[in-house]
């Protein structure tokens, strides 16, 4: 049912949040394994995050193979865009493949400034900067973000920690 993917993916979203990586993977691999393909922005959602979790454990293919199946179409909510676009730019980091960042980041920026979407783009902008690529940050970053991009790495952590994210 629906409801039951929509809570097992906050589920899965707190525990990966939580830094409960593997529990969040659990429950990413068993919502999508039992979940339709037509399941409309959940499904995505869903591979998106467990994409992001499996690059960071260095499995790159998975992740890269997740992503493309994922992969918004023309006209797609920034829902499901902004998340794939910062999940594109992170995975591609951490693979060590800086032209794919670069190209997904040139991409979903363009994206993040049409929709004006702060949270999309605050994001986004961090993963640039770790990736080494420009960010064009909004004006007034919401949240922990603003430390992360202001070069304040102790405040950062700190707010970061205060939001219950670790990582």
């Amino acid at each position: 049912s629906i409801a039951l993917a929509t809570g097992l993916r906050a589920s899965a979203s707190a525990l990966a949040t939580a830094g409960r990586w593997g529990e969040s993977v659990l429950t990413l691999r068993r919502l999508l394994a039992n979940q339709r393909v037509d399941a409309g922005l959940m499904r995505p959602l869903a591979q998106i995050l467990l994409a992001r979790l499996l690059a960071r454990r260095d499995r790159h293919a998975e992740a890269a193979a997740l992503l493309t199946d994922a992969r918004p179409g023309p006209g797609s909510d920034i829902v499901v865009v902004g998340p794939w676009a910062i999940a594109a730019v992170e995975t591609a980091w951490l693979a060590g493949s800086p032209d794919a960042a670069r190209a997904h980041a040139r991409t979903a920026l363009l994206l993040g400034r049409a929709c004006d979407h702060h949270v999309t783009m605050a994001e986004l902008a961090c993963y640039c900067l770790r990736a080494g690529l420009p960010a064009d940050p909004p004006p007034d970053p919401p949240g922990p973000w603003r430390f992360s991009l202001s070069g304040d790495r102790a405040r950062a952590a700190e707010a970061w920690a205060a939001h219950g994210d670790p990582y």
